[in-house]
C-alpha cells in the first residue's frame, strides 16, 4: 500500500483549513510512525527510535511537513484571489468579540506566518505561483 497516495491523502484531507493543536499533532505523528513501523515489519516491542524507522522507510518529511505545505499552498491560492471572493473575505475577516482570558491560542493565520518565516517566504511571494509552490515545498529550516 502506498502511504502518500492512500493513507496520507485520507488523513490530511481538509487540513489546509483547520488548525492542528499539539494533542492532534502528536496523534497524527504517532499514527504515521505506527504505519511505518508496521511497513518495516517492526513491532513496538523492539523499541526502535522514530529516526531509525524513518531512515529504513526512506522518508524525509513527516505528516506535519505535508500539512504545512498544503496550508501554504492554500494560503497562496486564496491570496491570489480577487478581494470580493468569499474565501479571501473570510481569511481577512476579524471577529468583533474579544478572546477569552488567558494565553490566547495561535490562530491559523499566525501559524501560516510562522511557517512562511521558517521557509523564508516573504509577504507577496504568492504572486509568483511557481515560486510560491517551490518555496512552500522546501523543508523547514531547523
Amino acid at each position: 500500500m502506498n502511504f502518500s497516495t492512500i493513507v496520507e491523502s485520507i488523513i490530511t484531507y481538509g487540513t489546509e483549513t483547520w488548525e492542528v493543536n499539539k494533542r492532534n499533532e502528536k496523534r497524527l505523528k504517532a499514527m504515521e510512525m505506527d504505519f511505518w513501523r508496521q511497513a518495516c515489519g517492526m513491532s513496538s516491542i523492539e523499541h526502535l527510535r522514530n529516526d531509525e524507522i524513518r531512515r529504513r522507510s526512506q522518508r524525509k518529511k513527516d505528516i506535519m511537513d505535508t500539512i504545512n505545505i498544503k496550508r501554504l499552498i492554500w494560503y497562496g491560492h486564496v491570496q491570489r484571489m480577487p478581494a470580493e471572493r468569499w474565501p479571501k473575505r473570510m481569511l481577512d475577516w476579524v471577529p468583533d468579540r474579544r478572546r477569552k482570558r488567558g494565553k490566547p491560542r495561535r490562530t491559523w493565520k499566525e501559524n501560516i506566518h510562522v511557517e512562511m518565516e521558517r521557509r523564508h517566504l516573504q509577504h507577496g511571494d504568492w504572486e509568483n505561483r511557481k515560486g510560491w509552490l517551490a518555496g512552500s515545498s522546501k523543508r523547514q529550516q531547523l
